[in-house]
């Protein structure tokens, strides 16, 4: 089978997918690894926050800083390293799948190799980031905050554990969204990174941007929709990703444009003057946004 008709069968099966089944794979993927990391997330933080209000409880006199500070360390090592642990296993399997599927959509024909392995290993440390990240954007800051409270008013221990209590609840209740996000965005990742393994292995040159449109379409997404991306540019930005030191260049090579910056740099922008970050998805979290293969009288 030559080059262009592998080509034309691929881009054939993703339209007959598109228009089948464009989201309830990867939602029913999504989901499953939401409600696996909701599963262990309460666990854990009814464990946390048991031994925190224990802690507190059981002094005497006044609560001091000191005493808040080594309660909060011990729900950290719960929330943060404990978390990671627990969850980065289960959540690997879904990755796999993610990645799979992606790579079997594009030419199922084509094998895995050493390239493949190094990736997956670099989006599981890319979830790890995430799953550690929820306790320092979610928690963190207000823990502190409620224990200058308590501090600064000299509260005591009954009403320092109801504050801290409601603290912790009303958090959690919180960020069940950002678990959901973080399956999407794990999914999103893991799949758009499997397909341009093989489009790379495939020798497909160009891709198009396939936006899920509708009354829940993203400002970025609806105007990347239909943009034709050059393959060159996915494998860069999946190498340069991998070869990030931290995740501040994570950030930095994947970002997510800010309302002004779509209005400057995108919205207008012709398809090969868009910014570097800005080639494969997710564009955001919770993004449904994918790239299929596109026909040269498309370019």
């Amino acid at each position: 089978m030559s080059k262009e008709i592998l080509k034309q069968a691929i881009h054939e099966i993703d339209e007959i997918l598109s228009i089948l089944s464009k989201e309830s794979k990867w939602d029913i993927m999504a989901n499953k690894i939401s409600n696996a990391l909701l599963t262990e997330v309460t666990e854990l933080q009814k464990k946390s926050i048991n031994k925190f209000i224990r802690y507190i409880a059981s002094g005497d006199g006044k609560i001091t800083q000191k005493e808040v500070a080594k309660g909060l360390t011990e729900v950290e090592k719960i929330l943060g390293k404990s978390l990671i642990s627990k969850l980065s296993e289960s959540i690997q399997d879904f990755q796999l799948k993610a990645y799979g599927a992606g790579f079997g959509e594009v030419n199922s024909k084509l094998k895995f190799n050493q390239a493949d392995e190094n990736a997956l290993s670099w989006l599981s440390q890319d979830q790890n980031y995430w799953i550690g990240e929820h306790y320092e954007s979610q928690l963190k800051e207000k823990m502190l905050t409620t224990a200058k409270e308590i501090v600064d008013q000299s509260l005591d221990r009954k009403e320092s554990t109801k504050l801290f209590r409601n603290t912790f609840e009303d958090n959690f209740k919180k960020s069940n969204n950002y678990w959901e996000a973080l399956g999407d965005h794990i999914v999103t990742r893991s799949r758009e990174f499997g397909r341009t393994s093989a489009y790379e292995k495939a020798g497909i040159e160009y891709v198009k941007v396939d936006a899920v449109m509708d009354d829940r379409t993203s400002e970025i997404c609806e105007h990347m929709h239909g943009r034709i991306i050059s393959v060159k540019k996915l494998v860069k930005q999946r190498d340069d990703l991998m070869n990030a030191k931290n995740p501040e260049d994570t950030k930095k090579i994947a970002p997510w444009l800010t309302k002004k910056e779509i209005e400057t740099k995108v919205i207008g922008v012709k398809d090969d003057k868009l910014p570097k970050g800005l080639a494969m998805p997710p564009y955001h979290f919770k993004c449904r946004t994918r790239t299929v293969v596109v026909y040269n009288d498309e370019i």
